[in-house]
């Protein structure tokens, strides 16, 4: 029944009695099935009916791992309400981000705190396996909210350019390289011009004399008009 979505089944059940943690043979739980499944509703049901959000799937995922890497925004907005954590990591080392590729999923996952240069046992980061998945859009969310490029790998031994270069469709890669490099010029362009602006010094304006000036550091200075 989670498999499939019939949530006024599942209610009787559980009203009925049925053990909401029910442990099917591959370790899966009524609310990982849900998940996996992409049945929304049905995912909300179990976890207001108290699913635990921290129980652990098959190759130990997380309720939240699942909803990462099947897009079911609404249940994965409900388990971080409910505290689930964004950094914990599956068998693979995967962190919840490192397992979603649809841009809502990585905007909430990054907004409630998500790494995003978490690496995990090769040295990956979510911008890595972005670039090998050819994912434009998820690559740009990593690069604005602050991925490092840096980052080389252990396996392979290659950064993020590196490896947007290596793609193996030479069109392609020249559109990632081309877009990974505007994007990365731009946040240190935004880096540069925050940087300036904080240097300027503090000032107010005052009436002084029947005129309004700005007054700094170094004393009155720019005339702003008359009083």
């Amino acid at each position: 029944a989670c498999a499939t979505g019939n949530t006024n089944i599942v209610r009787m059940i559980l009203e009925a009695g049925a053990d909401i943690e029910a442990e099917l043979p591959n370790t899966d739980r009524p609310l990982h099935v849900a998940l996996i499944n992409e049945q929304r509703d049905m995912a909300k049901l179990l976890i207001v009916k108290g699913a635990n959000i921290n129980v652990r799937a098959s190759r130990s995922r997380t309720p939240l791992h699942l909803a990462a890497e099947y897009a079911v925004f609404e249940a994965a907005l409900m388990l971080l309400d409910k505290g689930a954590s964004t950094e914990d990591v599956d068998e693979e080392t995967w962190t919840p981000l490192c397992c979603s590729g649809h841009p809502d999923m990585v905007e909430l996952l990054i907004s409630r705190g998500a790494n995003v240069d978490y690496a995990d046992k090769d040295n990956w980061t979510p911008l890595h396996q972005a670039v090998s998945n050819k994912d434009y859009h998820t690559a740009v969310q990593l690069v604005r909210a602050g991925a490092s490029v840096d980052v080389r790998t252990t396996d392979d031994g290659l950064t993020v350019m590196e490896r947007a270069k290596d793609l193996n469709d030479r069109r392609e890669s020249d559109r990632f390289v081309e877009l990974l490099e505007r994007e990365i010029f731009w946040r240190e362009t935004r880096k540069d011009s925050k940087a300036e602006k904080s240097k300027e010094p503090e000032c107010d304006v005052v009436e002084l004399g029947g005129d309004y000036v700005e007054v700094s550091a170094q004393g009155p200075s720019i005339e702003v008009g008359d009083a």
